[in-house]
């Protein structure tokens, strides 16, 4: 399968597809072909695995069945896209994934929380242990994840480390700072271009 420039953007919880606003902007000025689905319901009330499958449909609907593409995932989208590349084979059209402030490991808070996907964001939930188990599937991705140490949603802020990515600690102020900071831009963008070429 050829490179592709198109790229699926995935929103974290309690957002929407405006969430990715910045980013979008950015990408599309850069020649980047940009797909943002609202999945919802987006209140931790949805299990992961339940989002997947909505981020597949509107994959599938929107995108021509034999094109590549990349997805860049902000918070617990980083999750969803995550079963969707290892549990629904999104990974055989993925060409590259990049996460911002995604709880790979979990997050303390979601214990304060209820509904399906807040147990899922739980640390050591069978979700997490379900995708821990084949995550080396998508080290051919080249998966990037981007995090802050300042990050007061995902906690301990080491929960973005993940195993089997690039990761990479930059030193913004806040969780969804992520999503506008120019210096995460261009990390994005190089990233996505060396993939692209």
């Amino acid at each position: 399968m050829s490179s592709s420039r198109a790229v699926v953007l995935v929103h974290g919880i309690f957002e929407s597809s405006s969430a990715m606003k910045s980013l979008r902007h950015v990408l599309e000025s850069q020649g980047f072909r940009v797909y943002a689905p609202d999945l919802a319901p987006h209140d931790g009330s949805a299990s992961i695995a339940f989002l997947a499958e909505r981020l597949a449909a509107f994959i599938e609907e929107t995108l021509a069945s034999d094109e590549s593409f990349s997805i860049v995932a902000f918070s617990m989208g980083g999750l969803t896209s995550r079963y969707y590349l290892q549990r629904l084979n999104g990974v055989s059209r993925a060409q590259t994934f990049i996460t911002l402030g995604t709880p790979h490991r979990g997050s303390a808070l979601a214990f304060f929380r209820t509904g399906e996907g807040f147990r899922d964001l739980r640390q050591g939930s069978s979700l997490l242990k379900t995708l821990r188990a084949n995550e080396d599937s998508l080290r051919p991705l080249n998966p990037l994840s981007i995090y802050t140490p300042f990050d007061l949603m995902i906690v301990p802020y080491s929960s973005s480390i993940w195993r089997v990515a690039q990761n990479l600690s930059l030193p913004i102020a806040t969780h969804c700072g992520l999503l506008s900071s120019p210096r995460v831009h261009r990390v994005v963008l190089a990233h996505l271009s060396k993939t692209s070429e």
